[in-house]
């Protein structure tokens, strides 16, 4: 049986994406908030509060990683999460494609 070959490149695609604002230049020593369960401890990280309703286009650099059957692509720019996930043989996103990038307030370090 012949081995499989496998590819990775790198590519920039544009994702419209709704920015994070500046961050509050202030350090929270305490943050009184307690809900689902979760501190409010924020020291030493800067508060990231700050979300845009207006989304714009955005570069990222795309890592994708194929064979014949697969293609994968992360965004290391965001965390190397999962953008893509693709199965060759018909064509099926088993992964769900997002369309846009939109932070939440919630797990904003990471």
């Amino acid at each position: 049986m012949p081995a499989s070959s496998a590819s990775i490149r790198t590519e920039r695609v544009t994702i419209p994406t709704y920015p994070v604002g500046p961050a509050d230049p202030n350090p929270v020593f305490y943050s009184s908030r307690m809900y689902q369960g979760a501190k409010g401890p924020i020291y030493p990280y800067p508060m990231l509060d700050s979300l845009s309703d207006t989304k714009v286009p955005r570069a990222y650099d795309a890592v994708y990683l194929e064979n014949e059957y697969i293609e994968f692509s992360v965004l290391p720019e965001i965390g190397g999460r999962i953008f893509t996930a693709l199965d060759k043989t018909d064509s099926y996103d088993f992964f769900y494609r997002q369309t846009v990038i939109k932070p939440a307030l919630i797990g904003m370090i990471g």
